[in-house]
């Protein structure tokens, strides 16, 4: 089997449009060999991409409009293109114009595996500067809370309010998660009531089944 050309297209919901990405592509694929999801790029359990995946052979190239429609995770983006490297293809990516190097001939090649190397190096710094300052922000929140018994918005704990900002309770869902701190500790945190806390937990997810 010769070595084949492939297109990967993501939108996150029903509503988004696809056809910008689909005719970017089609520049530099046919229109039959380009896969679609319709889903989250939250994580790579995806139908189209783990087939595409499991295709592509050495040699092949995958063309991508942007990094985000491979997906939204840093870590995982930098192991995907780890994987890729690995098996031998080749991750072109539109927005990346240093990736649309062909791989013709060894030199081209040569600077292709280098290009990746830039990427994969610049996604896995990133993504460990995330979880730092994830872990920076979660122990300031607790030493605050145990020197002064309030949130970082100066609220007391227990005060109702209707909204949590997003990075507010990404970071008290993650100390509940890894059972740092108890449920009952993190509405406190949180500033909200029991009856709030579960009702957002409740709008959260069916906001993320949306999503998918």
């Amino acid at each position: 089997m010769g070595i084949k050309i492939w297109g990967y297209a993501r939108v996150s919901t029903r509503e988004q449009n696809l056809e910008r990405q689909l005719f970017e592509l089609q520049k530099y694929v046919d229109k039959e060999d380009i896969f679609v999801d319709k889903q989250s790029g939250k994580n790579f359990d995806r139908e189209q991409y783990k087939q595409l995946r499991a295709i592509a052979r050495e040699g092949d190239e995958i063309y991508i409009k942007s990094i985000d429609r491979l997906g939204r995770n840093k870590e995982g983006i930098k192991d995907e293109l780890q994987y890729f490297k690995k098996k031998g293809v080749h991750v072109h990516i539109l927005d990346f114009p240093q990736t649309l190097v062909t791989v013709d001939d060894e030199h081209q090649k040569a600077v292709m595996d280098m290009v990746t190397n830039l990427l994969i190096e610049v996604f896995g710094f990133v993504a460990e500067e995330e979880r730092a300052m994830i872990r920076s922000r979660q122990s300031e929140g607790i030493a605050a809370w145990r020197r002064t018994g309030q949130t970082k918005t100066g609220r007391p704990y227990g005060r109702p309010r209707k909204e949590v900002p997003e990075q507010e309770w990404d970071n008290v869902r993650s100390l509940v998660k890894e059972k740092r701190i108890k449920i009952e500790q993190a509405w406190q945190l949180l500033g909200v009531s029991k009856n709030t806390y579960y009702r957002l937990i409740r709008r959260r997810s069916q906001e993320q089944n949306k999503e998918k």
